[in-house]
């Protein structure tokens, strides 16, 4: 979807005690995309307008970058396991481990 808001995303399903999942979307902004609250917002009305209204996150995080392999392909696994505070297991296939703790950071704000 191109909304030339974001330039990478990650949407995972995380547990949610009242409806069962619920989708969380954490976002590289693109340079020239202001950073702010109204971003968040943002992206979260371009999903339900594109895909529906049961599609729109129930969180939208920003980061600088996402924990990817060393063929940049973006680690879900490890996107989900942060969210819910878990283990991420095996880790060697990552490429840039520094991005985990802003992860952390703003799935804790």
């Amino acid at each position: 979807m191109e909304s030339g808001l974001v330039t990478e995303a990650a949407v995972v399903g995380v547990p949610d005690p009242v409806t069962g999942s619920a989708l969380v979307c954490v976002c590289v902004p693109a340079p020239r995309a202001r950073q702010e609250d109204g971003l968040r917002r943002q992206i979260s009305d371009c999903l339900a307008t594109r895909f529906g209204a049961p599609y729109r996150p129930h969180r939208v995080l920003l980061v600088s970058d996402l924990p990817k392999t060393r063929n940049q392909k973006i680690m879900r696994r490890v996107v989900r396991a942060v969210l819910e505070q878990k283990d991420p297991g095996d880790l060697g296939g990552l490429a840039n481990p520094e991005v985990l703790e802003e992860l952390r950071a703003a799935a804790n704000r």
